[in-house]
């Protein structure tokens, strides 16, 4: 959360856009860490790849850390000014469906880099070095999505750009865990390209989506932009636990082409909420967001008797 208020300070005080390329430049280290982390466990041991990664990063942070913004330049003071203290229940209404839209937009995200090599595996039974495949598409959409988010907001209103992307995205991703039923005897090449593109498609819809939330979290009225989204971060992270639950009971249960349906829904009704909450967002807005991060799963699977 401090990274992200950083970033919109930032972005404030300076004459250029940046924190759009910042978008880009998570999805892209994501998969770059995944992609590092696999290659190094298989070279040395865990325990070891843990804390030279803790020790690499703590001393670049702190290389970079005189470089940030000062107490007395990331205005928080003024953004105090405005804001109305109250109690977390006593948030505004709009801040209660502009968190629940959110939550709508991210756990598909959360979701499918959760389940990505499971679905390649148990649904398009995809040999083990291409399991990643649907995965990396998915992240192009989104460092793609991402670059060009400004620049198609220049022409296409937010709202609508974050509704219709969300739409887009569930239709791609419904149609990509339907694919093998309705084409069992095609070549398991095949689907895992098919997939694999649909899957980029489903990651350009919804690379959109939640930045719009976030963007018109500052046109809630009586808190600050700081307390309006942590409230919202807050209440999306509390509803995801039980989606995760339930996701895998439907994938347990069922199985995971059904599952997938719960991300279908949920972006359905982000796209509802987006196109009617976010018509505050200005197209500059997009600019000063930045991605929610989190854990990203090592996009390989090994290979065990017990596979299951």
């Amino acid at each position: 959360m401090s990274a992200n208020t950083h970033a919109v300070v930032l972005q404030k005080l300076v004459p250029r856009t940046i924190v759009p390329r910042l978008h880009a430049g998570w999805s892209m280290g994501a998969v770059l860490a995944a992609m590092t982390g696999a290659i190094s466990t298989a070279l040395i041991s865990l325990d070891v790849f843990l804390i030279a990664t803790a020790i690499i990063t703590l001393v670049l942070f702190e290389i970079l850390r005189p470089r940030l913004l000062g107490p007395s330049e990331d205005g928080h003071l003024e953004d105090k000014a405005a804001h109305i203290k109250r109690r977390f229940y006593q948030a505004p209404a709009q801040l209660w469906v502009l968190a629940i839209g959110l939550f709508c937009a991210i756990y598909p995200e959360i979701a499918i880099v959760d389940w990505a090599t499971v679905f390649a595996r148990d649904v398009l039974e995809a040999e083990l070095a291409l399991r990643s495949a649907p995965f990396g598409g998915f992240m192009i959409g989104m460092i793609v999505g991402r670059l060009l988010m400004t620049r198609l907001a220049d022409s296409v209103h937010p709202h609508v750009l974050a509704s219709r992307g969300a739409v887009l995205g569930a239709i791609t991703l419904g149609i990509s865990a339907l694919l093998p039923s309705f084409s069992a005897s095609w070549p398991t090449g095949v689907l895992l390209v098919l997939a694999t593109g649909l899957w980029m498609v489903t990651g350009l819809g919804m690379s959109g989506v939640a930045p719009t939330f976030f963007a018109a979290s500052a046109h809630v009225r009586g808190v600050s932009t700081t307390w309006a989204l942590s409230r919202m971060q807050l209440v999306s992270q509390f509803i995801m636990i039980g989606a995760k639950v339930v996701m895998g009971a439907i994938a347990e249960g069922i199985n995971l082409q059904a599952a997938f349906g719960l991300p279908v829904v949920l972006l359905m009704i982000s796209a509802f909420i987006a196109l009617r909450t976010t018509r505050g967002a200005e197209t500059q807005e997009l600019d000063l967001v930045s991605p929610t991060t989190g854990a990203i799963t090592l996009p390989i699977l090994s290979e065990t008797p017990n596979d299951d």
